[in-house]
């Protein structure tokens, strides 16, 4: 159990570049036995880790969602995600967009990985904004982070309908 701690511990630390271990512990005489727990601060987000032992298994019904600056970042994480993981929905493999996938690591924890872009115009929009985003988004085969600008701004893309 401490091996597969560290093996973790040390998975996520070299994954997430602003990251630290925060705490290492075990926690003797639960129902499960004895849990192993981390807390890692991850970009500024403090995770606890537990080893629950049968009773609770990690499971992809919550998953974390990474928002990256561009593909190479989207790579960078999917690649370190799905050694030894399962894709859930592969980037290459999604109806709306090459960059967005949706992973399940060696540990069994579920990662969504976007871009940064997606989350702020989604996040930011007023509702005809968010409207037109939509609209947009739901047409693409392949994610077209300029078009879907455009449609934040509410300015036509003459090329779009060709898309």
């Amino acid at each position: 159990m401490i091996k597969r701690r560290l093996r973790l511990e040390q998975f996520y630390l070299k994954v997430f570049e602003n990251s630290r271990l925060l705490i290492r512990r075990t926690i003797p005489g639960t129902p499960s036995g004895d849990v192993e727990s981390l807390t890692l601060e991850i970009e500024n987000i403090n995770l606890m880790l537990l080893s629950a032992g049968p009773y609770f298994k990690v499971n992809p019904s919550i998953s974390f969602m990474v928002s990256c600056s561009n593909k190479d970042e989207v790579m960078k994480y999917w690649e370190a995600f799905i050694e030894g993981g399962q894709a859930l929905m592969p980037i290459d493999n999604y109806g709306f967009s090459e960059l967005y996938g949706w992973v399940v690591d060696k540990f069994g924890v579920s990662w969504q990985i976007t871009p940064t872009i997606m989350n702020d115009l989604m996040h930011e929009a007023d509702p005809a904004a968010l409207d037109r985003i939509t609209k947009a988004f739901l047409q693409m085969k392949k994610l077209d982070l300029a078009e879907l600008e455009r449609a934040y701004k509410g300015v036509e893309n003459k090329d779009c309908n060709e898309n």
